[in-house]
Formats: structure tokens, sequence, C-alpha cells
């Protein structure tokens, strides 16, 4: 039985090397593969996704850099422990292949954005304080799920540059590849748009007033009805 599936005939040459990567990544993630294991040859590989070595090389050389395989010249490749050897850049993949994950995920995301909003309370210019009321307004105006995430997402990221932390960036890009890549999977986060919208109207207050406790208040009580629209599964 195939562990992955082949690339089709008319995929254009360029996109191979994703799809390679997408599939053994995916194998990876899922399971199919465990810590420890061997993983084929490259040429076995190469002929199981019906692609040239140049493309194989190319996913694998992806694969090492986010330490999901490890590559020892006249070894064979063998997978990597990536819940130890990973980093924040796997978020966008294993998050959608993981339900505990990708709780873990926005509690972790709930606590990044509650000190956000305390720096961004401080920090914030104007322009960054009419954005984010902007913003929440434009929340409570949304009249379908895409406009709601689509906001969401632009809220958080206008509150993680309020705070001028760089590496509450990185993360929160991390995160948000994830979202975009999987908005179903997340529309839960923005189900309950009723209450959410005065909690986004709340933390958008508390920034433009300075006061870092009342923002992160808001923000906590914002993504904890966000989590648990994720729990109920909300897609509306």
């Amino acid at each position: 039985m195939l562990l992955f599936r082949t690339v089709p005939s008319d995929s254009r040459q360029a996109s191979r090397p994703d799809l390679v990567f997408d599939g053994l990544a995916g194998a990876i993630l899922d399971g199919r593969y465990a810590p420890g294991d061997r993983l084929p040859s490259q040429r076995a590989l190469a002929a199981e996704f019906g692609v040239n070595m140049a493309s194989l090389r190319a996913a694998i050389d992806r694969l090492a850099q986010l330490r999901l395989v490890e590559v020892r010249h006249g070894e064979p490749m063998r997978v990597t422990d990536w819940r130890q050897a990973g980093g924040v850049e796997l978020l966008a993949r294993a998050a959608g292949t993981d339900p505990t994950l990708l709780i873990a995920t926005f509690e972790a995301r709930a606590i990044l954005l509650r000190e956000a909003a305390r720096l961004a309370a401080a920090r914030a210019t104007g322009a960054q304080r009419d954005e984010l009321q902007q913003l929440a307004a434009a929340f409570g105006a949304a009249t379908t799920r895409e406009d709601r995430q689509q906001i969401d997402l632009a809220f958080m990221a206008a509150l993680i540059d309020a705070a001028g932390n760089l590496v509450f960036t990185l993360i929160l890009n991390s995160i948000r590849e994830s979202y975009l890549a999987q908005r179903d999977t997340y529309a839960g986060l923005v189900a309950a748009a009723d209450a959410l919208a005065p909690a986004y109207r709340a933390a958008a207050d508390a920034v433009r007033n300075g006061d870092g406790d009342a923002a992160a208040t808001a923000i906590d009580d914002l993504c904890a009805i966000q989590v648990r629209g994720m729990l109920e599964g909300g897609a509306a």
C-alpha cells in the first residue's frame, strides 16, 4: 500500500517539490512514520511520487530544514521526533493534523495576545490606536464569516504591531499561516459574533486609553470566546 499520493502527471514541474514535500510532511506529522523510522531511499521515493531526483531532493531539503528528517551522507534518512526537535515554523502544518496541538496553539495564542495587549496599551501610536478602533467597529458590522475571519486576522496583527515586539510578530505569523490555509477548520473562532463584537471594542478602547490591565482582560475574554467556539465546532 502506498504511503503517499503520487504527483499527478499534468502537474507543473515547478510545483512538484511542493507536492512531494506535502506528501512526506503529512506522512510524518500524522504518524504514518514514527520518530526514528527509516524512510525509503531517495530513488524509491522519486519513483513512488513520479518525480525526478532534483524535485525529490528539494523537498527533502525543506524537510531537513524543518527538522522533520535527518539526512547524513552515506546513511538512510530517518524521521526525527518533531515534537522535540521542531520549531514554531511547524505550527502551520502540525496544528492541522493534531486536534490537541490545535487547541494548545490557541491557548498559547491567547497568552501571547494578552501580553501584547498590555504592551500595546503602553506603546501604541495614535495611528495604531485608531486602527484598532476601526477594526473593532468593522468586526461588529461584518455580515459574513469570511469577513469576520479577515478582520480578526487584521485586528490581531495590528495589536501585535502596536506591541512592538518582533518575536511576537514572528510567532503570530506562523499561526496565521495555518489559519489562512485552513479557514474552515478555524471557523469557530468567529462563530459567536454577537459576543465577540463587544470584546473587540473593549480591547480597542483599553488600548486607546492606555489601560494595560483592561486591555489584557478584554483580550482574555475575547480569546476565551474564540476557544469555546473552536471546541464547539462553530461554523457560522
